[in-house]
């Protein structure tokens, strides 16, 4: 292009990008000299040349990230003399692409990055039966969640800055589909279900036992030990359909749930002169000062 960038996968961007001496086992073309359009023109250049695929079966992870790619399909056409040479690909990060739709099936792949796309439907993986990791971040999802449980193995999924819209009543029956599998990191936040129904942490924290992280938070003993002390209210007894009419009444006077005087169950939560009288004491009493924080944390 204009700019002196590869478009495309030739034999001359390979040499320049690379050498001759360039490791068979990772493949990076996210770098400032290329600006990717299609990952291959034809069944026979690109990605799929004969000159490449031969070099294909020991690659363990590929880079197609920051490029304008807007179709990867042919990464599942990856084949010499009928045998799929992307066999042992374990890592694939095709992020900040312009990719709309993704259908990929890539058999050994551990970890896949979509993030920063276009997306506004889930991915069609069912057949990456390996996949442990994968980053839908920043694109444009929204609906429920069942594709997850085809990729049992998932361990860590970040969901964060899409357009799920779910109300918390439609947000019990994501859980209880992410029950179906044994998330270890989960990342929901930010999301627009989530602006005004900020109770979901606790609730996810609550119903996932298998959760270690939440939105880059740590899930340890003692989170799950506080939790517990409120079991009554946050396990087994919700009423989600007040959750409904709670987050409504939030949304309808443009207030966060942070910002309102009660959250779940009637708690109260202090008021800015409340704050300010309790700094006060700290400074007068600073010995004092862990029993204040404390009380309100109580």
């Amino acid at each position: 292009n204009a700019r002196g960038q590869f478009t495309q996968i030739t034999p001359k961007a390979l040499d320049e990008a690379f050498g001759l001496q360039r490791d068979k086992k990772r493949m990076d073309f996210s770098g400032d000299a290329f600006c990717l359009e299609a990952l291959s023109e034809g069944p026979d250049e690109g990605l799929l040349s004969p000159r490449l695929l031969h070099s294909l079966k020991d690659l363990r992870v590929l880079n197609i990230s920051k490029n304008q790619l807007t179709d990867i399909s042919c990464l599942n056409s990856a084949r010499v003399e009928g045998m799929f040479d992307l066999r042992n690909l374990e890592s694939l990060n095709a992020s900040r692409n312009m990719l709309v739709e993704v259908s990929l099936s890539l058999p050994r792949v551990r970890e896949l990055d979509l993030s920063h796309n276009e997306l506004a439907i889930w991915p069609d993986v069912r057949n990456m039966k390996a996949l442990i990791k994968m980053r839908l971040a920043h694109n444009r999802i929204d609906g429920p969640l069942d594709e997850v449980t085809r990729n049992q193995k998932l361990r860590f999924l970040d969901l964060s800055a899409n357009n799920f819209t779910w109300r918390p009543s439609l947000f019990k029956r994501q859980l209880d589909v992410l029950k179906l599998c044994c998330l270890q990191e989960l990342t929901l936040w930010p999301n627009p279900f989530a602006e005004h129904f900020t109770e979901y942490q606790a609730l996810t924290v609550s119903e996932l036992k298998s959760l270690t992280q939440l939105d880059g938070f740590r899930v340890d003993k003692y989170t799950r030990w506080e939790l517990g002390k409120n079991a009554d209210r946050w396990q087994g007894k919700v009423d989600y359909t007040a959750f409904d009419v709670r987050v409504e009444e939030r949304a309808r006077h443009g207030a966060p749930a942070a910002l309102g005087r009660e959250q779940a169950g009637g708690a109260p939560v202090p008021l800015l002169e409340e704050l300010t009288a309790a700094l006060a004491q700290a400074i007068e009493r600073p010995d004092e000062l862990w029993q204040r924080c404390y009380h309100f944390e109580e």
